[in-house]
């Protein structure tokens, strides 16, 4: 738990998240390498935090990770917390053996992914429908999974070529409603409501940005590199949901 200027963030979710993410690395990082010892040794942490009682409750903390304060969307957060989700959807794929719940991992991704869904962020729908394939009891639906496969595809096809960060305004438009609210930096009129644009119509760079924002305020001298497409589309390769 943080405090910011009186303002109280929770963050067992994200810790705990993380904490899963961090031993999952290194047991795949150890056997990569054949220092077995060392993936005995991670193995057994992960089946300590995980299975110990009375202990801190990991599966507990992912519960509803993303929604235990409401009102501070922090988009930093949802790549912190989707990252970590992916690296245990490796680690029970090619460790079966591993102590990892799949099923409570998978039911606590599905909750984030129904929050970050309406961004329809091309790698956060393929995280969700990866982990949620390996699950013996899957979360998602029919219905869940056509839309995370629409919106995975209608953002890697919408996503720019120039990664350039140009002056983009988009608040001319007559075709957008925009959100009345303001947002966690008390900026208001600036975010679009109810339906995302293409990433071609607004500026979004990294993972870690607000797909919400209408302009960017780039002045073209400064060109990202493509991983943030990359990744997603990959990943869908990998995974077996995207065939080319």
């Amino acid at each position: 738990m943080t405090c910011v200027g009186g303002l109280v963030f929770v963050e067992h979710g994200v810790n705990a998240v993380e904490m899963l993410a961090n031993l999952a690395a290194g047991i795949a990082t150890a056997n990569v390498s054949g220092r077995h010892p060392e993936v005995t040794k991670f193995m057994s942490s992960l089946k300590n935090i995980t299975e110990l009682s009375p202990g801190p409750d990991y599966y507990g903390n992912l519960i509803n990770l993303r929604i235990q304060v409401p009102w501070d969307e922090n988009f930093s957060d949802d790549e912190l917390i989707m990252l970590p989700f992916l690296t245990l959807t490796f680690l029970a794929q090619h460790f079966p053996d591993s102590p990892l719940d799949m099923d409570q991992i998978s039911s606590a991704l599905y909750h984030v992914w129904q929050l970050a869904s309406p961004s329809r962020s091309s790698l956060w729908s393929a995280i969700a429908l990866y982990s949620d394939s390996l699950a013996t009891h899957p979360s998602m639906t029919a219905a869940d999974r056509a839309k995370a496969q629409d919106d995975m595809l209608w953002n890697l096809r919408t996503w720019p070529r120039d990664q350039v960060t140009w002056n983009i305004s988009n608040a001319q438009r007559q075709d957008i409603v925009y959100n009345p609210f303001s947002d966690r930096a008390a900026r208001v009129h600036n975010q679009c409501y109810l339906k995302v644009l293409p990433a071609n119509e607004r500026s979004q760079t990294r993972w870690n940005a607000n797909p919400w924002e209408l302009g960017d305020g780039g002045a073209g001298d400064v060109e990202f590199d493509g991983g943030a497409w990359l990744l997603p589309y990959w990943l869908a390769r990998f995974a077996g949901l995207l065939s080319a």
